[in-house]
């Protein structure tokens, strides 16, 4: 009998090195914990106890229940049978039924932590959040960490004052957390209230509990929402606090606008694209620099300045597609086109960036790179017509004429119901017979794009 009480222990301890290297791998729930002594048991009982454990460590988690099923007819009074067919039941993803056994095995012994978080796992895999809130807030008794996990399921269902409570309550015990404010965020992106932020944010400042990082939050959102007299007013406040802070200067910025104090406005401006802003502050940064630009020419070469430290400091789509947009209306084709490769590399998916890219590619006569661009969309785009034109249209600047009148009629195929579409691809496949000098086939294609009537 001692031999195999031995046998046990070991199995057990091997059984959680293993799981844990597992669930490691897999992101799968239930790790193992430890287990109860199991004292003295029967050879029979011994014998399946260990290829439970064996099964389970080879991954054979059906053959584990099996044997954990003839256990409890043998001993069914023993928590820690149910607590292990709860996570064999969890590693087949059958989250159900590892709840029923798990609660089977705190209904035998009640405290038993480790029982009790993997039963709040099991409720939530299996969305079943108001039980697992109502584990959930057993276990932040004993450790307020959980309070994350029960801010997360809150936010799943929809009550976002509930959770931004649990993760203000976890930032004042513990400090703030990346983790956190993450969750934040999505809480009040999820929420779909804009006045969500700034009301909580407001609360704070007044309660005098705001952090100098949550000040420049609420400055943020106030320059957001275009609520400039708030911004500057909450700048000055956190200029008291932390004077050197780059919201303090954000927060004035649009108010020298309005002033027309554009020399300590583009200061302010400058600095900002030049710190790690949120991507959406720096956007309305940039969208004022331009509007500053166009109503006075004098400060074209500070923004221009201004943006290329972008380049160094930033990796964001919209920002470059708003830069492009200015060089566009400035008539500069090469930095249109420069800012919108950016903006490409940054949003590599994008299908309606990736036909800027390619017309501007065209426009500026840069073949090359219109050809690669549009071969790699297609790629992602198998089916889509103006790809295939675009590819042509490149092949065809690189007198490919062959491989040109290829792809015009490989695209060809997928337009549906575009006219004006149509009448392009079959003016290009005249071009590029012509380029072949077939000049009967050239004079076909543009005598069908002729015919086609313009649309709209």
């Amino acid at each position: 009998m001692k031999r195999y009480s031995y046998i046990i222990f070991l199995c057990v301890a091997l059984s959680m090195l293993s799981r844990k290297h597992i669930y490691a791998q897999d992101e799968t729930p239930f790790a193992d914990q430890n287990v109860d002594d199991l004292g003295d048991v029967s050879d029979a009982f011994s014998e399946l106890f260990f290829e439970a454990l064996k099964q389970k460590g080879i991954e054979n988690y059906e053959r584990a229940i099996v044997a954990l099923d003839a256990c409890i007819k043998i001993e069914p009074q023993r928590p820690i049978l149910y607590f292990e067919k709860g996570k064999n039941q969890a590693a087949l993803k059958q989250y159900d039924k590892a709840a029923e056994s798990f609660n089977k095995s705190l209904t035998l012994k009640q405290d038993q932590p480790d029982v009790q978080d993997a039963l709040f796992q099991a409720y939530e895999y299996a969305r079943e959040y108001d039980k697992a809130i109502a584990i959930g807030q057993q276990l932040a008794q004993r450790d307020s960490q959980y309070k994350e996990n029960l801010a997360s399921l809150y936010i799943a269902k929809k009550s976002f004052a509930v959770a931004l409570d649990l993760l203000d309550e976890l930032d004042l015990e513990k400090g703030v957390d990346t983790s956190r404010n993450t969750l934040r965020e999505r809480a009040y992106r999820l929420s779909g209230d804009d006045n969500l932020r700034i009301t909580r944010l407001e609360k704070k400042v007044k309660s005098r509990t705001a952090r100098p990082s949550e000040f420049a939050t609420l400055i943020y959102a106030y320059l957001k929402s275009n609520q400039i007299d708030k911004a500057s007013a909450n700048a000055t406040l956190l200029a008291e606090i932390e004077p050197t802070h780059i919201a303090v200067q954000i927060g004035n910025y649009k108010e020298d606008l309005l002033k027309k104090e554009y020399a300590a406005a583009t200061t302010k401006m400058q600095a900002g694209l030049q710190t790690a802003l949120p991507i959406a502050v720096k956007k309305i940064i940039v969208e004022d620099f331009i509007a500053l630009v166009r109503e006075d020419t004098s400060y074209k070469g500070i923004f221009e300045n201004s943006v290329a430290t972008i380049q160094k400091n930033g990796t964001e789509a919209t920002l470059y597609r708003i830069i492009s947009e200015y060089y566009s209306t400035a008539s500069d084709g090469g930095e249109e086109l420069a800012y919108l490769e950016k903006a490409l590399e940054a949003d590599k998916e994008n299908l309606g960036l990736i036909k800027k890219v390619i017309t501007a590619q065209l426009e500026n006569t840069q073949y090359d790179k219109a050809l690669k661009t549009a071969s790699e969309a297609l790629e992602l785009f198998p089916s889509q017509p103006e790809l295939y034109l675009n590819n042509g249209l490149a092949l065809l600047g690189l007198a490919k004429y062959d491989k040109a009148i290829e792809s015009l009629e490989l695209g060809l195929d997928y337009i549906i119901d575009d006219k004006t579409l149509e009448a392009r691809f079959y003016q290009a496949l005249g071009n590029a017979y012509k380029g072949k000098g077939d000049l009967t086939n050239s004079s076909k294609y543009m005598e069908r794009a002729k015919a086609i009537k313009p649309q709209g």
